[in-house]
């Protein structure tokens, strides 16, 4: 179970960052934008990695729009074309040694929700996905506010790694 740990400090080989709108479209936006910066990193490749790091991504996304209070005033908003208030979230994406690190920050100041999973309130057990298809997942509270959700997903030995942009 997590327990409010940062990822393991380490430098990043590469990075990209997304922000992203608390909203359920952004859930297939930070699929394909996950699946363009692997690709632009050529880890494509054995495509259960894509899938596996596609899947966390969503799962993350989809707990950080599911985690939106109804009334966004309090936290980092922007507006809509429609003038409405929504939500933040940041997608983040880094190689760090043979681990691809996926973390997803949004505005809420509470750990993530870890339930068994129903027929009912799937969407509860988001987490629980993440947990099993990721070698480590934990959540921290930054000092800036908010919180960041994360797993790591191990690169096979067998892949060979992108240099690092200078």
């Amino acid at each position: 179970m997590a327990t409010a740990a940062e990822p393991r400090p380490g430098v990043s080989q590469l990075a990209g960052e997304f922000r992203l709108a608390a909203l359920p479209g952004s859930v297939g936006h930070a699929r394909d934008m996950v699946r363009s910066l692997l690709g632009a990193w050529n880890l494509g490749r054995p495509p259960e990695l894509l899938e596996m790091a596609q899947m966390v991504t969503a799962e993350l996304v989809a707990h950080a729009v599911d985690s939106q209070p109804e009334d966004p005033r309090h936290l980092q908003t922007f507006l809509d074309f429609h003038g409405r208030q929504v939500g933040l979230i940041v997608l983040r994406v880094r190689l760090e040694q043979r681990s691809l690190l996926v973390e997803v920050w949004d505005d809420h100041p509470e750990p993530p929700i870890m339930r068994e999973p129903t027929p009912d309130r799937s969407d509860l057990s988001r987490v629980m996905v993440v947990g099993t298809v990721s070698k480590a997942w934990d959540y921290y509270l930054p000092g800036s506010g908010g919180r960041v959700v994360w797993a790591e997903l191990h690169l096979p030995h067998s892949m060979p790694l992108p240099e690092p942009e200078e």
